[in-house]
């Protein structure tokens, strides 16, 4: 029985070698993407943060989410004063 775990894990271990070989560099391109990705969500959390800081003088603030921080993260200081427009004139 312990043969045909082995013989099994080999077939898998070559089809997996296969696909990485095939697909390895949409792979890469994937995994670099979505790294970007939670880069940018991150630095634009923390420029979120250093604003509600600032805004806390006003009465003020921003939530803090997935979408707020991938606005500001990409779009950067115009990202972050284009959702403090939104705030004070749309959400009130």
């Amino acid at each position: 029985m312990e043969n045909i775990d082995i013989v099994w894990g080999l077939v898998i271990l070559f089809f997996g070698v296969i696909l990485f070989v095939f697909f390895g560099q949409t792979l890469t391109k994937i995994v670099k993407s979505a790294w970007y990705g939670i880069f940018y969500i991150g630095v634009g959390a923390f420029g979120l943060f250093l604003f509600n800081l600032l805004l806390q003088t006003f009465n003020q603030h921003i939530p803090i989410n997935l979408i707020t921080s991938l606005v500001a993260g990409i779009l950067g200081i115009p990202g972050i004063l284009a959702l403090i427009i939104m705030k004070i004139f749309i959400i009130v």
